[in-house]
């Protein structure tokens, strides 16, 4: 009987490490996810503010940024838009293309306008870095064998 019972809060200790183990890889992962938007959320901001600083000559780039952003939001969180065809992911690349490229075509006819148009381009690619990072993140850190064994374990 005593050795039943040392099997028992062997295999009940073991469980519980995993589950422990499970639960923080899922916590790690989740708050990683939400570093990169809040980082994403603040290069918009200074993006946005950038151009808006920068004057007239940038409503082109801040109203091709707006559209890239409504992508690439449809694309991080629409549970459709897998299932929908890749065009719109390919669209979303263009635009990110088409708003960087018109941030460098910027004229920059004095200091002030300069130093806008590169705090903008700097901002436009830690978006787009941040933007690769959190499509990486979205894949599930707990492989599905490993789940799937632990699982039928615990059945």
């Amino acid at each position: 009987m005593l050795f039943r019972s040392r099997g028992l809060v062997l295999i009940t200790t073991l469980t519980a490490l995993v589950l422990g183990l499970l639960v923080t890889t899922g916590k790690a992962a989740f708050d990683k996810q939400n570093e990169t938007i809040s980082e994403m959320v603040s290069e918009a901001s200074v993006f946005d503010e950038m151009l808006f600083h920068y004057g007239t000559d940038s409503n082109k780039a801040l109203h091709d940024f707006r559209s890239a952003s409504r992508t690439v939001i449809l694309s991080l969180w629409d549970e459709t838009f897998e299932q929908q065809d890749l065009h719109l992911e390919q669209a979303a690349r263009n635009r990110n293309q088409s708003f960087i490229d018109d941030v460098v075509s910027l004229p920059t006819p004095d200091d002030r306008s300069k130093f806008f148009k590169d705090k903008a381009l700097t901002s436009a690619i830690a978006l787009i870095k941040a933007r690769y990072r959190l499509t990486t993140l979205q894949h599930s850190v707990i492989p599905a064998p490993m789940l799937l064994t632990i699982v039928i374990w615990l059945a």
